[in-house]
């Protein structure tokens, strides 16, 4: 729909002309109230940007942004192919939604991220979402014979 096509372009614009961490945590719907407002009069805004990067850009500055990204690497470079296509998923989404901020978003893309990234590798998507795996005890064998 058009109208909703020029509210993500005010919502980015906006985004993008707060200077980088300048919104602080929590603080995003107060510094880019003003410059919404001088955007386009009246206009509605939630409190975020509308994209993970542009948020991102905004509440921690530069050197987080570039921080978070290179974490993303990191995970990427070192996570197994189900994982790596897991987060490629939540980057994407990004574009659009504030999924690294959102916290029910986040929370749930973590969390399968982790299981993804430490069990498929070895056992397989099956037996790392398996029920059964989580209620079995450790061994008591050391990892480590002497």
């Amino acid at each position: 729909r058009p109208d909703e096509i020029v509210q993500r372009a005010v919502l980015w614009t906006g985004g993008l002309l707060i200077p980088p961490g300048h919104a602080g945590a929590g603080g995003y719907r107060a510094a880019s109230a003003p410059i919404y407002e001088g955007l386009q009069s009246g206009f509605w805004f939630p409190n975020h940007a509308h994209d993970a990067f542009i948020q991102l850009a905004a509440v921690v500055g530069a050197a987080g942004w570039v921080a978070t990204l290179a974490l993303v690497a990191v995970i990427f470079t070192r996570a197994s192919k189900g994982a790596a296509a897991g987060l490629v998923g939540v980057l994407v989404g990004a574009l659009t939604q504030d999924t690294l901020g959102d916290l029910e978003v986040a929370r749930a893309a973590w969390v399968w991220l982790a299981i993804l990234g430490t069990s498929v590798q070895d056992e397989g998507l099956a037996a790392a979402c398996s029920p059964s795996r989580s209620l079995a005890l450790p061994s008591l064998e050391p990892s480590i014979k002497p």
